[in-house]
């Protein structure tokens, strides 16, 4: 059986390792915190490395220490090279060199041989390393981490004062130890001096007194060495006392009580520092330039190929490098603009007379040397709010709400044909250009690039819309028929002005030629336009051998990149197709555009929402035929659809992780005054609410309904209401569990129920009601003992009234007065306010009828 000692010995060393460990994964954890935010691996990457070599030969071996000389050397030198940094770098060195101070200063700390001060600068470091990283990123892994690094700072102080007291009893007991061997030798008369037996008094050893410990250290540890039988003369312990932490007991520190307290003081800590977040205001700044919202796809690159594609300008295989991305370009949400009910994504489609869900972004109509472009200067459309009320038929059959993730392009993207759009606020605002319909941002407002932006556009099914959706290009309905025909023309020479390239003939001659041969004029006349869309349309398709393709090979680099796909490798994704048809349809008379968005979406089974990625990224054309804009995909579907679900990886697990970047930053990175108002807005109605029907109702019947309504839906348990009802239970119970007022709060419980419940009102107006009958009987000569019942009086009563009143109603208002209070008091009914009414009113006449009959009388 093991000793009591040996119990205390073990553990004693269990807390000292297992806080060395602490120290040392701190130190880790933080700096790879900062090298996450940094973005590169040096130097806060050779922390981790350091931290290990620190903590293992320092440490735990203790056969290495940086001696304070070299160490105060090697301050000086990280001063020198983090200043070096400062003023030769720039100005993202700048900005880092102090972080990289810190990092160099906490490599030192962690080698030197540690008291108590240089375990609290270690710590401090790791702090100061943690704000470094605020500063450089606004990630959401960065929210994640800081959770794990708050429970890892609690666990480490918690430990670090459980080896405070440890060190200091320690110090206690070696110098106790150290007096009563002194004084033994000195009594027994050993052969050891007085110069030395007085040195160990005060604790200086003598000049051979380290060599010789060593030694016996060195000689315990030899295997033949045998075990002394002697039994061990058993030593008082000493109780220590520092910082309100006393050690009297041989139990283990690190107790599952410790670990419980650790865990339940993280979860505290957690809830309030929410808390303080949300109450407390603040003031937002635009992030840094090197702060670029957690989407960046290289270092300084500040997230450029999130916008790639959606540009003014696009090279032509640019959108290639999305179509493999699983990253996340917006969220929508779809509801009925009448009931606000929320739709499905399929109903919406299906209503708007589409394959899958299609967000329009940017239209291009000129194209060269491989590059497409808007290629005119067109009038920008602010969208307006209308000043008088809607009409129910101007009303929009759908609402769709969009939330864009940081960096926003330029564009805006919504499914055409649009009637309405409006940015939310904070956002900015929603323009429109007027001949090619992209929806934009506008230029010039203060917002933030990394934080998301929001709007709401409406549309009609499209049975109900208008064809093609640009009202720039609609001719009025109450044009007479000739002005008609003539703005008709206008608007087809504007078109063939805008969106039919003149130069094809000479810069892609090939492609060219090829639509010619495709729509033959007859007689010198073209085919109708319908008819040379479908043309266009067949040639492209599957059965001439194109097919759908990522990966993208050219045979011959001399001729145009489109040229190369028409003739050559007839296979490519979707730009190619999409500009092919744009170029082809251009070549042979019609007005044609390359419109760049998205096609399709995924559900997050966790917030509900649909979310757009960058693999659903997608090019389509736009043809002008016969007065209206005609939307045509060349893309073969099946293989586009095969090549969109090859890219997804959507599990519980990637929507969790989308739910978290979502809730941090809309919740914490940009929470606003006007979130914080929102935020806390249900809790100051919830309290109004609860006010208002414990006026009207009641406590206990409010409480009572409050409940009911609380746990007829599991729903309710997430609201607003059930976290309050939660967190206030939850203190409820850690005070009766920390001061067991049991009876004293049953009772307070029972006094509020009969102050304000209604049944207690009720039961004290019948009890009134009962106590005034029978003060009125008092007056009219009834005295009744203290040992009758309610009935037994109420019969006395009758008989009195039957000889005063003679065969009146009134003689039968004894009884039901005596019914109703035994009914309530024993029988715990309630009456309701028109049983009370009828009980006052007959009291009342019963005492008229009295009054009157003894008038009589006298």
């Amino acid at each position: 059986m093991t000793s009591p000692g040996k119990q205390r010995k073990s553990s004693d060393e269990r807390l000292r390792s297992a806080f060395h460990r602490s120290i040392m994964l701190t130190a880790c954890f933080s700096a790879c915190i900062l090298c996450g935010a940094e973005g590169a691996l040096l130097p806060s990457g050779l922390t981790p490395v350091i931290a290990v070599v620190a903590w293992l030969f320092v440490e735990e071996l203790k056969v290495f220490r940086l001696p304070i000389l070299l160490a105060n050397t090697l301050g000086i030198v990280a001063l020198v090279a983090a200043a070096w940094e400062f003023v030769s770098g720039d100005i993202e060195s700048k900005l880092l060199s102090g972080g990289h101070l810190i990092v160099y200063l906490t490599w030192i700390v962690l080698l030197l041989q540690k008291s108590m001060r240089q375990y609290w600068w270690t710590v401090t470091l790791c702090l100061l390393q943690l704000a470094v990283a605020a500063v450089l990123t606004s990630h959401s892994g960065f929210g994640s981490a800081l959770i794990g690094m708050l429970f890892m700072l609690i666990w480490t102080l918690s430990l670090f004062s459980f080896y405070r007291v440890l060190r200091s009893e320690d110090t206690v007991e070696e110098a106790t130890s150290d007096v009563r061997g002194n004084s033994a030798t000195l009594a027994a008369g050993s052969g050891a001096d007085s110069s030395g037996a007085a040195e160990s008094l005060t604790g200086k050893p003598s000049s051979n007194a380290s060599w010789r410990s060593g030694l016996r250290s060195w000689w315990s540890w030899l295997p033949w060495k045998k075990k002394s039988s002697r039994p061990s003369t058993a030593v008082a312990r000493l109780i220590v006392v520092t910082d309100g932490l006393q050690r009297d007991t041989d139990e283990h520190w690190m107790s599952l009580r410790f670990r419980g307290m650790v865990f339940l003081s993280f979860l505290v800590s957690l809830c309030l520092s929410f808390i303080v977040f949300t109450a407390f205001p603040r003031m937002w700044v635009p992030g840094s330039p090197f702060t670029s919202g957690g989407h960046e796809e290289g270092p300084g690159r500040r997230g450029i190929f999130h916008r790639t594609g959606f540009t003014e300008s696009v090279q032509l295989g640019e959108i290639g490098k999305l179509l493999t991305s699983n990253g996340r370009v917006f969220q929508f949400e779809i509801a009925d603009a009448r009931t606000n009910k929320p739709v499905n994504v399929d109903i919406f489609t299906a209503a708007m007379n589409l394959d899958e869900i299609r967000f329009r972004g940017n239209a291009m109509g000129t194209y060269k040397d491989g590059k497409w472009s808007r290629g005119l200067d067109e009038r920008r459309v602010r969208f307006g709010e209308r000043e008088s009320p809607v009409s129910e038929k101007d009303m929009a059959d759908y609402r769709v709400r969009v939330i864009q993730d940081p960096p926003v392009s330029q564009f805006a993207f919504a499914v055409f044909p649009i009637k309405n759009a409006r940015a939310a606020p904070g956002s900015g605002s929603i323009l429109q250009r007027e001949v090619t319909g992209s929806l934009i941002w506008a230029s010039g407002a203060a917002i933030d690039q990394n934080a998301p932006r929001e709007f709401t556009f409406e549309c009609d099914r499209a049975l109900s819309a208008v064809k093609g959706g640009f009202e720039h290009w609609q001719v009025p309905s109450m044009l007479g028929e000739e002005l008609r025909i003539r703005m008709l023309r206008y608007i087809d020479r504007y078109a063939t002005h805008f969106f039919i390239t003149d130069h094809l003939q000479r810069s892609v001659p090939r492609l060219y030629n090829i639509a010619h041969e495709i729509c033959p004029t007859t007689n010198g006349m073209p085919l109708p336009e319908i008819d040379r869309v479908n043309r266009v349309m067949a040639y492209l398709s599957p059965e001439n051998g194109f097919r759908y393709s990522l990966t993208l090979t050219r045979e011959d680099q001399s001729i145009d990149p489109v040229e190369d796909f028409l003739m050559n490798t007839k296979a490519g994704h979707c730009e190619y197709f999409a500009s092919a048809c744009t170029l082809l349809l251009q070549s042979a008379g019609v007005p044609a555009r390359l419109v760049n968005g998205f096609s399709g979406s995924e559900l997050n089974s966790v917030t509900g929402r649909n979310e757009v990625k960058q693999h659903h990224s997608h090019t389509w054309v736009e043809a002008w035929v016969d007065g209206n804009w005609l939307t045509l995909d060349p893309v073969p579907a099946s293989d586009r659809q095969q090549a969109v679900s090859s890219v997804q990886s959507r599990n519980l697990l990637t929507d969790l992780s989308t739910a978290f970047n979502d809730l941090w930053n809309g919740g914490i990175h940009n929470m606003t005054l006007e979130r914080q108002k929102a935020f806390f807005n249900p809790v100051l109605e919830l309290g109004t609410s609860v006010k208002d029907n414990v006026e009207k109702q009641g406590l206990w019947e409010a409480t009572k309904a409050f409940f009911r309504h609380l746990f007829t839906s599991p729903r309710n348990l997430f609201s607003v209401s059930g976290g309050v009802v939660t967190f206030v239970l939850l203190l409820f119970g850690a005070g009766l569990y920390q001061l067991h007022p049991i009876r004293r709060l049953l009772s307070l419980l029972q006094m509020l129920r009969r102050r304000f419940s209604h049944e207690a009102v009720v039961t004290k107006s019948v009890i009134r009601f009962y106590e005034r009958f029978q003060q009125l009987c008092t007056t009219y000569g009834i005295t009744f003992t203290d040992s009758s019942t309610a009935l037994e009086n109420a019969s006395s009563a009758t008989r009195f009234l039957h000889s005063r009143l003679g065969e009146s109603e009134l003689v039968t208002v004894p009884m039901r007065i005596a019914s109703a209070f035994n009914r309530v008091r024993f029988g715990h009914e309630t009456l309701d306010e028109q049983s009370m009414s009828v009980i006052a009113r007959e009291l009342d006449a019963l005492e008229q009828a009295l009054r009157n009959s003894t008038t009589d009388h006298s």
